[in-house]
């Protein structure tokens, strides 16, 4: 525990006690605490008043901030990790790290439902839907297989896109930056009495950053990617409505110096909402999600169906119950032919409100997947309101990650050093997690937040060699049951705002190791992160820099423990408002030109350093 996990904990004491004076005319709050949010209880509650720890960046943050990507939106969140993932992030292709775990062990979910990718076992892709759909991210850290069901032990970010807007609505943004990248996106909402739509596409084009791998280096790494995503809706009475969601990702990109691949993703989502009164409501959707790759014949399919009813027992009582079934189907090489799996669950979640000041959620679910025994996963949470100001969450779960598909059924798959096998005999992997977290309104212009957390694994799935080898004498590796694991800190976070400035700033201890003491890789011990805004409103400008600090990072290759490189990233970014629709923007990015290590599979340096980014942004009607 260094110098900032002590000094962000006595600054979080002193403010607690302070009791700062200001003029009412400065009385901003910080953070909307009334903003609503759905994703940690899968029905709409407060900020403010959810039981569970859930993390909102709003449009306007996204806006202001001037992100390009998901991931550059979601790496402020305290105890969130951002990485390369595999095969790299020169295609944008980045992954959500929650709490010391590895991408794959927490959740992405997009309007609510699973997406795929073209990897089972380095976490889904966050690139895939651009930033210019995004209408806001909750983020969900703990376990919430109680409400999910597998996949969720870390956390779940949960991705929402656009609502359709009341009017009629164009919007256009073009920019250009380093390694001649292009970007133009497009969209248009309106509404049609009973019937709602919003369409939007995305292309990009970039010639790419170069590629050093295990200290050689390729060529730039070009890349072209589109998305488009189309919503349609439409209002049968007060009491019901029919909603469509359908999104493709394509993306086109040189793989060292190998031939170009080519990946596709289509995501469909059909869903009926009806309310029978004021106390109860009934939600029944089918999703399907299917990834194909060129590379390795990759073809990876989701399909479910769910249904959720609510009721309300009383002023102070909410059941929630459901009932889900959903079709696995995977192949590549290694494993071929494909194999599939299907999955039946059910779950209930009981709310309960004590009164004015403690709210308590208890929620247990069901999974049965196919070959393995039942698993049940129980959770519990509660809000203490000890004032106004100041609001206590406390957690203690259970999660659970079924061995995928890949696990299982993999044969020989050539790992550049080793054939990696699966093992049919997997069992769950499992962890219990536990957590308590303060909020504090210091004043009605500083808000405080610290949170404590641990996680234990067992049941770790690791891949070991059998002391076998092929008639070429590479060895033979399996998948086993064999690894315990924890991961522990503290995360804090303070938000001030007075007038025109707008400072976040947040800082996560992290402490990890398996059974041989040894660190889970690419997690930094200390993450500091900052942003301040500042608006000119004068001349209709808005300056934001960022920090981001990375302390005591490791990676563990065959038990060997390398330490890797500490890193600070500075960016820049000025948004100009021309007229009342048109805005420009210049973003600098990684401004010191820092270069450090991505990949979670390997040693990788993403060489890109120093970038440059200027674009705008119009809203024709």
């Amino acid at each position: 525990m260094n110098y900032r996990l002590l000094f962000a904990f006595c600054f979080f004491c002193v403010c607690f006690q302070e009791n700062f004076s200001q003029n009412q005319n400065d009385s901003i709050k910080v953070i909307k605490l009334e903003e609503v949010v759905i994703t940690a209880t899968k029905f709409i509650h407060i900020l403010k008043d959810v039981p569970i720890e859930t993390n909102l960046i709003t449009l306007k943050e996204i806006e202001q901030s001037g992100v390009i990507t998901v991931s550059d939106a979601i790496r402020w969140v305290p105890g969130l990790n951002i990485s390369g993932g595999a095969p790299f992030g020169s295609s944008r292709r980045f992954t959500g790290i929650i709490r010391g775990l590895p991408a794959h062990y927490s959740l992405v979910l997009i309007d609510g439902k699973r997406i795929k990718g073209e990897h089972i076992h380095t976490g889904v892709n966050l690139g895939l839907v651009p930033i210019e759909m995004v209408e806001k991210i909750e983020i969900v850290k703990g376990p919430s297989c109680a409400l999910y069901g597998s996949d969720a032990m870390g956390g779940i970010i949960n991705i929402i896109t656009k609502t359709i807007s009341e009017k009629q609505t164009i919007k256009f943004g073009a920019s250009y930056g380093s390694f001649n990248t292009q970007d133009y996106d497009l969209s248009y909402g309106n509404k049609f009495g009973k019937f709602g739509c919003f369409i939007a596409g995305k292309y990009t084009n970039s010639k790419g950053f170069p590629l050093i791998l295990d200290d050689k280096k390729y060529d730039n790494q070009w890349f072209k990617q589109f998305n488009t995503l189309v919503k349609i809706s439409y209002d049968v009475n007060d009491r019901n409505t029919i909603n469509l969601n359908a999104k493709y990702y394509n993306i086109n990109y040189l793989r060292k110096t190998a031939a170009d691949i080519n990946d596709n993703e289509i995501d469909l989502i059909l869903d009926w909402k009806t309310k029978f009164n004021e106390k109860s409501s009934l939600s029944v959707s089918t999703a399907y999600s299917e990834f194909t790759g060129s590379r390795k014949d990759a073809n990876n399919i989701t399909s479910s169906g769910d249904v959720m009813y609510y009721y309300k027992l009383s002023k102070n009582h909410e059941l929630t119950t459901g009932a889900e079934g959903r079709h696995e189907y995977f192949t590549r090489v290694g494993v071929q032919p494909g194999h599939e799996e299907n999955i039946f669950s059910i779950y209930a979640q009981d709310e309960i409100k004590l009164g004015k000041k403690i709210r308590v959620a208890a929620t247990v679910r069901v999974d049965m997947h196919t070959n393995l025994a039942p698993v049940v996963s129980p959770n519990g949470s509660v809000l203490f309101k000890l004032s106004d100001k100041t609001s206590i969450r406390g957690a203690v779960g259970r999660g659970f990650r079924a061995p995928s598909l890949q696990d299982r059924y993999e044969y020989h798959f050539y790992h550049k050093t080793y054939y990696r096998d699966g093992n049919s005999g997997l069992k769950p992997e499992f962890s219990i997690s536990y957590s308590v977290g303060l909020e504090q309104q210091i004043t009605k212009n500083l808000l405080g937040r610290i949170s404590v957390f641990r996680n234990d694994f067992s049941n770790m799935i690791v891949v070991l060699p059998t002391g076998e080898y092929e008639t070429d004498s590479i060895p033979i590796y399996r998948r086993q049951n064999i690894k315990t694991a924890l991961t522990q800190g503290i995360e804090t976070e303070f938000r001030y705002k007075w007038n025109n400035l707008n400072i976040v700033v947040g800082y996560t201890y992290l402490d990890t190791k398996d059974d041989e003491e040894l660190v889970l890789s690419y997690n930094p011990k200390h993450l500091t992160t900052a942003r301040i805004y500042y608006d000119f409103k004068n001349i209709n400008l808005i300056v934001m820099s960022s920090v981001e600090d990375a302390r005591g990072r490791y990676y563990n290759e065959s038990g060997n423990i390398n330490q890797l490189e500490d890193y600070t990233l500075l960016n820049l970014h000025v948004t100009k408002q021309i007229r009342k629709h048109f805005h420009v923007f210049g973003t600098i990015g990684n401004i010191f030109n820092k270069q450090f290590e991505t990949y979670e599979e390997g040693k990788t340096f993403a060489a890109y350093g120093r970038t440059f980014t200027g674009g705008l942004k119009i809203k024709i009607i």
